[in-house]
């Protein structure tokens, strides 16, 4: 290299200042390096709650944590053409759904404690039989809610079969029939 380019290379005092860290970029903000005018006192020296400001201002508006802040979401009905459709959807969905699942569900459970009461208080010397009807009726009342909910029970493979195991008579436990159960 010719001295011409090590010229070059060289920088001022200038850009070499730029290249220093500056002390008082990292100090709060409205304060400066000067001599203090009075007594250093300690409790200043232990004061860092300006530091602590800054710190949390930096959390704050750190970007990383900006990608996990959740924006407001933007309206989609609000404009000409679906405005009407949704204002129809919500006629639709609380007053035309919304008390038919009402009115099917309580029918279901009037038609279930009107038959499981006397059922279980009528049939006590016949328990196989009483067994039988309430587990009708608690698959009836079961019935009942997903039809509230419009919903659709869909077996895929064979129909599971439960049977009660013997045990405590209050806490009968229900399994999925196998070899252990009696059919």
């Amino acid at each position: 290299m010719s001295s011409s380019s090590t010229e070059k290379l060289k920088s001022s005092s200038s850009e070499l200042d730029l290249d220093q860290p500056n002390i008082e970029d990292y100090l709060p903000s409205g304060s400066s390096i000067q001599e203090p005018l009075g007594k250093l006192r300690l409790r200043d020296l232990l004061d860092i709650s300006p530091a602590l400001t800054e710190a949390a201002g930096a959390i704050v508006d750190d970007s990383f944590t900006r990608c996990f802040k959740s924006n407001p979401p933007e309206p989609w009905n609000w404009n000409v053409y679906l405005f009407p459709l949704w204002c129809f959807g919500v006629v639709v969905r609380y007053f035309i759904l919304f008390p038919v699942r009402v009115i099917v569900l309580t029918v279901g459970w009037i038609i279930f404690l009107s038959a499981f009461i006397p059922v279980h208080s009528l049939l006590k010397g016949h328990d196989k039989l009483r067994k039988k009807i309430e587990r009708s009726l608690v698959e009836l009342i079961c019935s009942f809610f997903v039809a509230s909910w419009t919903g659709v029970v869909k077996y895929h493979g064979p129909r599971p079969r439960f049977c009660s195991c013997e045990g405590e008579e209050d806490f009968q436990i229900l399994q999925e029939k196998g070899d252990s159960c009696q059919p």
